[in-house]
This record gives structure tokens, C-alpha cells and sequence, in this order.
């Protein structure tokens, strides 16, 4: 969970994510790393719906 600060640079944000993962190269002795990425949208919870990926499902 993130908390959102009130006064962020996107004025009308309603809603905002922050998904850490670790990854790594395919090379012989890549290190592994941290990326983070940041979702904002201006959409309440209910209109913001996920949308169905054929790779996120088992």
C-alpha cells in the first residue's frame, strides 16, 4: 500500500499504485535488480475496473 500525498503534481488524481518487482538479465552472473512503476488515474474505484488480460490468468 502507498500512501498518496494531497499535493501531488496530477491535480485530479483519485487513485495511485506503486509495483516494486526484482529482476534480473539472462546473462551468466546478472544481478538482480529492483524496478519500481507508479500507476495514477483520476478515476474513482468504481469506474476504474480492471480489465482482463489473457496473460495475467491462469
Amino acid at each position: 500500500m502507498v500512501s498518496v500525498a494531497t499535493r501531488l503534481l496530477f491535480p485530479y488524481a483519485l487513485q495511485a499504485i506503486q509495483i516494486k518487482r526484482q529482476v534480473r538479465g539472462l546473462g551468466v552472473g546478472a544481478r538482480w535488480r529492483t524496478v519500481t512503476v507508479y500507476a495514477i488515474t483520476s478515476l474513482p474505484a468504481h469506474q476504474a475496473r480492471p480489465v482482463p488480460e489473457p496473460w495475467a490468468t491462469p
